[in-house]
């Protein structure tokens, strides 16, 4: 997307914060912290009413023009207490709406088009940030009969959900990751149809599906271990440029971008 022209902000709120160490090594990281300029001090810090201003915690990525909050695993902990302050009704604020509040500032919908929110695998404290804050949710799903079957459930509960924290979400729709090969095999084409069937039925409505699926490849894992993104040409680079085009067909039309920006020189 960074690629497209859009100044695309990542916001890295999984308790493990893989996200930022996709970008991030882990001296810098522990830097970061001793600063406090983690996610988990910005959510702490607004909890308290403290003065926030989101931009402060971002990190430049990609051309510069692009960020990323990150979080390490100390987020946990503050998770945590942000968890409690709010069953106990001990906090001066809301505590699931503080990332909405962070990312509805001017300064901050004026610098990027696009924020992706990377949430952890379950519904607590800052999952339910990031459902308040959004507009889409967008759903990969690994080929396997455990994680599909969780699919509908998860969908059942965003219907319930999103009626109380989020009347405006919507769902962007779910996606394959990790498959077995270029094309789907017999197995997970089935898998598939009868985790979109049995979706419908929970989430009420017919569950968009990405044509596009992400194929388990050794470029993730380098890519990983070397800090690069996929290059064009690649495998890759091509499959996540599909899924651009698909997440951009569900925009509304005024949030896209209708010039792409070069990826070289000439």
């Amino acid at each position: 997307m960074a690629a497209k022209g859009y100044n695309v902000l990542l916001v890295d709120l999984d308790l493990q914060g893989s996200l930022s160490g996709l970008f991030l090594h882990e001296t810098f990281l522990k830097e970061r912290s001793k600063a406090g300029l983690l996610l988990q001090h910005f959510l702490t810090n607004t909890a308290e009413r403290r003065k926030s201003n989101l931009l402060e915690y971002c990190v430049p990525i990609f051309n510069g023009k692009s960020g990323l909050v990150p979080a390490a695993d100390s987020m946990a902990y503050a998770e945590l207490n942000l968890t409690m302050k709010w069953l106990l009704r001990l906090g001066k604020r809301d505590t699931r709406f503080l990332l909405r509040r962070g990312l509805h500032q001017r300064r901050v919908t004026a610098r990027y088009d696009i924020v992706l929110l990377d949430c952890p695998p379950l519904f607590n404290t800052c999952c339910v940030n990031a459902l308040a804050a959004s507009d889409y949710v967008l759903i990969p799903v690994l080929p396997s009969a455990k994680a599909a079957e969780r699919v509908p459930l998860l969908l059942e509960r965003l219907q319930s959900l999103h009626r109380v924290i989020n009347p405006e979400l919507q769902l962007l729709g779910v996606m394959l990751n990790r498959t077995y090969g270029a094309q789907l095999t017999v197995w997970e084409g089935d898998l598939w149809r009868e985790m979109l069937s049995q979706g419908q039925d929970r989430w009420k409505l017919p569950v968009p599906a990405f044509e596009t699926f992400i194929r388990q490849t050794t470029e993730v894992r380098e890519g990983e271990d070397e800090f690069t993104t996929p290059e064009p040409g690649s495998e890759l680079h091509t499959l996540f440029s599909r899924l651009v085009v698909e997440v951009e067909g569900s925009l509304p039309r005024d949030c896209r971008r209708t010039a792409t920006a070069p990826l070289g020189p000439g």
